[in-house]
């Protein structure tokens, strides 16, 4: 199973997953003479590490096996191409809005050098089968939040989808990482793999490594996205 395949460009459709506009919670107060709204889009990739692969046993790093496994798979090594919904539009001082969202988000301000994009997440209203592909999303993104919560049919997750730029409201770099997940899926050779091909805006989170299983595999690039007024 490939879930919501990433582009060959790092988009903004890789959190289109929620539907969420951006409040902001300010810390500072910005430039005086800043008119709001105003908007932002991506103009090019600021950064852009190794493709690093790795398994229950650790990390592969050979470069054969890795390309293989990536063979199929969208986003790594790719060329950057701004697309239409590349945009970040800021309301007001404390509201934002992603233009492949069809919401608002919070986006909290706690330095001067530093934008924080904030809006929770509940895997509780999904089907089984799509529970732990994206229960894996979220905890890939170093910068998430997760809860798991005690309900009457077991429990589920909610949390927060934390995503930190450098910059200030009218130039920014933001993290990005590019993955594919293969899992296991089933008892022993009777199994199967179902893959994950998508990308988060965060750094890697190395450990959600601890979590792969016999027969298990990822591959990560970890990058970063410039956006200017």
């Amino acid at each position: 199973m490939k879930l919501n395949p990433a582009k060959s460009r790092f988009s903004l459709l890789f959190i289109a997953l929620f539907t969420l506009v951006v409040s902001c919670v300010k810390h500072e107060t910005p430039d005086p003479d800043m008119q709001f709204p105003f908007s932002v889009k991506a103009t090019a990739v600021a950064s852009k590490g190794n493709v690093r692969l790795f398994t229950q046993g650790g990390e592969v790093t050979d470069e054969s096996v890795i390309a293989r496994f990536i063979a199929d798979a969208e986003g790594f090594n790719a060329k950057f191409e701004v697309a239409p919904t590349d945009i970040v539009t800021f309301h007001t001082d404390s509201t934002a809005e992603f233009k492949a969202l069809t919401g608002v988000i919070k986006v909290a301000v706690p330095t001067s050098n530093k934008l924080a994009f904030r809006y929770p997440f509940t895997l509780d209203k999904i089907q089984p089968s799509m529970w732990q592909p994206l229960l894996d999303h979220q905890l890939i993104a170093k910068t998430n939040i997760t809860h798991t919560v005690p309900t009457a049919t077991g429990f589920t997750h909610v949390g927060e989808v934390v995503q930190i730029a450098s910059g200030d409201y009218q130039s920014f770099e933001l993290p990005a990482t590019v993955y594919k997940l293969s899992r296991w899926v089933g008892q022993g050779d009777a199994g199967a793999s179902s893959y994950i091909n998508s990308g988060v805006f965060s750094p890697f989170n190395e450990d959600f490594l601890e979590t792969l299983r016999p027969r298990d595999t990822i591959a990560y690039q970890e990058g970063s996205l410039r956006f200017t007024k």
